[in-house]
């Protein structure tokens, strides 16, 4: 079995990654098209102006050198669909079956305009039709896609988050901090309010919160990216991920980053959350909008040092054990031997 990877995100200088050295062990013959432009912009309009069109522009040159490579693949795998668009116009061009897409990391969000919405969701549902599977990161998300685009075999394949961290000396803090990151499906509102009155200082990483009326003690910071980001949620007490969605992948990725680095988690009880943590053990969790238990709970753990310990050291196993870049790879790669032995998908 031969795979080709399309990790925009990463460059040659992780050539010796978590990722690769799975890879290697699973025994997997496999080519990286490394990443030559990135998607982090601080506006959007410079991801469409500028970031989109450059990575649609590699990915037409990356799909030609998959398409007539001496050793075909059998499958490609990438973690965005802006990748796979020139390879199925291509393959559809040169009347080529092969190789088999993977599509990694798929999440679909409404959008209020009606047009807008029209048009995604027939482009979605397109290119969804030309992949093999969609990896999705919570249950339920694979069954309202399936409903969604009318896609009723299984399509969409339930997989946990991966990532690796890199772990870095913790920054001297004079006064301990609770820290709160992300902005997909986000409640600030609870948790602003939760914190009021509150003598613990307040850190939320977010580049579209602008709070006018923020609790003396918070403070918003709007462009934290890589390496601040990381310090930020390295130096805190406590970790807060206050959630308004229920059925759409929100807090895992912040969540499980926290797990990695042994931060206590407070996060809302929702229908993804719930796969990826379980109460009182390696997470504490809260029902969504309320502030009073989002309170009593910041206040337990602010003011227990071993229920922090507790709750910290059963995350960073549970880090390691599911949600590291090596487990990742490993279900990546079962999937794919799975897939290339004739296996159904797993619902």
């Amino acid at each position: 079995m031969r795979v080709d990877f399309l990790r925009h995100f990463e460059t040659k200088e992780a050539a010796h990654s978590p990722f690769c050295q799975t890879l290697d062990e699973e025994k997997i013959d496999y080519r990286i098209f490394w990443g030559r432009s990135s998607l982090h912009y601080t506006r959007r309009i410079w991801l469409v102006l500028w970031g989109w069109p450059r990575l649609l522009w590699h990915a037409f040159w990356q799909a030609l050198a998959i398409l007539f490579a001496r050793k075909p693949a059998d499958f490609v795998v990438s973690w965005t669909h802006l990748e796979i668009l020139p390879l199925i116009l291509l393959k559809k061009l040169f009347w080529r079956k092969n190789p088999r897409i993977v599509l990694v990391g798929f999440i679909y969000t409404q959008r209020k305009s009606g047009l807008l919405r029209w048009f995604r969701q027939k482009y979605f549902h397109w290119i969804l039709k030309n992949v093999y599977c969609a990896i999705v990161h919570s249950r339920i998300e694979a069954l309202d896609y399936r409903q969604y685009f009318a896609f009723w075999e299984r399509k969409f394949v339930f997989m946990p988050f991966g990532t690796h961290v890199n772990l870095i000396p913790p920054p001297e803090v004079e006064v301990p901090y609770i820290f709160s990151a992300g902005r997909s499906g986000r409640d600030y509102k609870t948790l602003l309010a939760a914190v009021d009155g509150l003598p613990y200082p307040l850190r939320i990483v977010c580049d579209i919160l602008h709070e006018p009326h923020n609790p003396e003690q918070v403070t918003i910071l709007n462009h934290c990216y890589g390496g601040d980001y990381l310090r930020e949620l390295t130096g805190a007490t406590l970790v807060v991920i206050p959630l308004a969605a229920d059925h759409i992948s929100a807090g895992q990725m912040v969540m499980i980053e926290s797990m990695a680095l042994g931060k206590p988690v407070i996060i809302t009880r929702t229908e993804t959350t719930v796969e990826y943590a379980t109460h009182d053990q390696n997470a504490w969790m809260v029902p969504m909008g309320d502030v009073e238990q989002l309170r009593e709970a910041i206040t337990r753990f602010m003011e227990n040092a071993d229920e922090r310990e507790r709750i910290g050291e059963a995350g960073r196993v549970t880090f390691h054990e599911r949600y590291s870049m090596e487990a990742s790879a490993r279900q990546l790669c079962q999937l794919l031997y799975d897939i290339q032995a004739g296996k159904p998908l797993p619902l």
